[in-house]
């Protein structure tokens, strides 16, 4: 499963690069940016701290979770710029915010993840990938393949509900005293990234297909 995260994880990276150019409305750009600070933080940071200066791993987690957080937030934020919803974006993300720095600095310190913080980013993000697969599924005629958005929606409500899940298994020591629970938190998170990084790869393909397609037709007049 792991080689299988692996795999897919590097492929939609891959996707990300080359439709980077093609990526519409403009603030999409900035997943594939964070993509490639997630694949450095995993295959060079994590590991070099860990076995050059012995640093908990946890420390890398907490840090790019907050540039994670920033991303997703300006994105919901400019997907409901128009709509009521702006104002309760502004208010989860600062909310999130300052309780991840509570969390942090005063309640567990940067060697421990702030799972509680972050499970409030994940209910979050949830709700406002939900509210806009409402919105489209109100309407009459949707095409929903080159609608990047819907893919990223999709692909943020299966990740953020396996997050939450490992979370809150996390917070509960008695959950760790079952058999096999080590397995299952790992597959959870495994098939969460794998869904993950497989959807956002057919959101990248959906805006480069978008873009041919505006190429042509506009050629053709």
């Amino acid at each position: 499963m792991e080689t299988v995260r692996t795999c897919v994880e590097f492929t939609c990276f891959l996707c990300g690069f080359f439709a980077f150019s093609k990526l519409k409305p403009n603030y999409l750009k900035l997943i594939p940016l964070l993509l490639t600070l997630d694949i450095c933080n995993e295959l060079i940071i994590v590991p070099y701290t860990l076995q050059i200066h012995n640093i908990n791993q946890n420390i890398g987690y907490n840090i790019f979770s907050f540039f994670e957080m920033s991303v997703w937030y300006y994105i919901f934020l400019h997907i409901n710029r128009k709509s009521y919803l702006k104002k309760w974006i502004l208010f989860l993300a600062f909310i999130c915010f300052a309780y991840s720095y509570i969390e942090i600095i005063y309640l567990r310190g940067w060697r421990e993840l702030h799972i509680d913080s972050l499970r409030l980013f994940n209910v979050s993000m949830i709700f406002f990938s939900c509210n806009y697969l409402y919105k489209i599924l109100k309407e009459e005629y949707h095409e929903l393949f080159v609608d990047a958005l819907f893919w990223l929606s999709s692909a943020c409500v299966i990740y953020h509900s396996m997050l939450f899940l490992n979370f809150t298994t996390m917070s509960e020591n008695g959950y760790w005293v079952f058999k096999n629970a080590d397995d299952v938190f790992y597959f959870l998170s495994d098939l969460g990234n794998i869904f993950y990084y497989l959807l956002l790869t057919i959101a990248f393909c959906s805006c480069i297909y978008y873009n041919q397609i505006s190429t042509k037709t506009s050629s053709l007049k």
